[in-house]
């Protein structure tokens, strides 16, 4: 699994935007299906714009958010988060991952 993030910058009228994105490697896939674990505090701290895929279910588990996405191929799947931050500036930790695997930590600086 590999984890990206890209910004856009925005004006005092219109916030930032940001993507995160998260890659599974080929045959990534159990059983047709990816599942994609997303810390709380990664929604808490940031608007959903959108999400690519759109998931086939979201469950609450622990700290975090398990989406899962039916795969319909054997190749490599990306999903990509579209976010906007919505709390002040700072720096915000979280983690991403997968059932069988340690998960991805990761950094978010959030600027005005």
């Amino acid at each position: 699994m590999t984890v990206s993030s890209s910004a856009t910058t925005g004006s005092c009228a219109t916030a930032a935007k940001t993507s995160l994105r998260v890659r599974f490697p080929p045959d990534s896939a159990r059983h047709g299906v990816v599942g994609l674990a997303v810390a709380q505090n990664v929604l808490a701290t940031n608007e959903l714009l959108a999400l690519t895929p759109a998931a086939d279910a979201v469950t609450a588990v622990g700290g975090s958010f398990v989406y899962t996405f039916r795969v319909r191929h054997d190749g490599p799947v990306t999903v990509t988060f579209r976010l906007r931050p919505d709390s002040g500036p700072g720096l915000r930790r979280a983690t991403v991952g997968v059932p069988s695997a340690e998960p991805v930590r990761f950094r978010q600086f959030v600027y005005p």
